[in-house]
């Protein structure tokens, strides 16, 4: 009989798989689920360390994290790409939409290279690293409102303002705990999506 650890295992592999997998890449995503379980579980518990003393701090709020997580589904896209269109072909599939004239393909394949090739890797990384960071930021500064008020330098006045930046601080980490794990699926997510293009098959008539 499966215990506590394994239950839990498996609902957490049915997650990513069922809502993140499977949606993004059909059921050629299974094949993938160790590198997305693998990322998912690493960004998260990388994420709760905001909120797990003495640390306080989150690990992607280091901008290095987010960018060799990023790099690396970047390098794997290319790597899939490439293997199952060929260099162009892979280009080709990703910048030329299929129905398109070719003067409107010629408007819209510069606009998709950059999009496929430069933003997202950049959005990538950077969505989560600001996230992060922002959310560390705002915890830190009621967390310095509360002790300063009540702690460092009570006065008569300071006192309710520092009893709201404590109650502040409590609301903003319950909040960041939630936005914590919702930045490990939508990271995840992003990546699944990278690759499953990858793999997809060209629409006959693209290009």
């Amino acid at each position: 009989m499966p215990g506590r650890m394994q239950n839990l295992g498996e609902l957490a592999y049915l997650f990513v798989r069922d809502q993140i997998a499977r949606p993004m890449m059909g059921v050629r995503g299974d094949r993938w689920m160790a590198l997305l379980l693998s990322l998912f579980f690493f960004v998260w518990m990388a994420n709760l360390m905001a909120v797990v003393p003495p640390a306080q701090f989150p690990v992607t709020g280091h901008i290095a994290f987010p960018a060799v997580l990023a790099a690396l589904v970047y390098v794997v896209m290319w790597v899939v790409g490439v293997r199952n269109h060929g260099l162009i072909g892979f280009v080709r599939h990703a910048t030329c939409p299929p129905g398109l004239s070719r003067a409107e393909t010629a408007l819209v394949a510069p606009l998709e290279f950059l999009s496929t090739f430069v933003l997202r890797p950049f959005m990538h990384a950077v969505r989560l690293f600001a996230t992060m960071f922002a959310g560390h930021l705002l915890v830190a500064l009621f967390a310095t409102v509360g002790y300063h008020f009540l702690i460092q330098a009570p006065t008569p006045l300071g006192v309710p303002v520092g009893v709201v930046g404590v109650a502040f601080t409590v609301v903003v980490t319950a909040l960041e705990v939630f936005v914590q794990a919702v930045q490990a699926y939508v990271f995840t997510l992003i990546a699944a999506y990278s690759i499953g293009d990858a793999c997809r098959a060209p629409v006959k008539g693209s290009g």
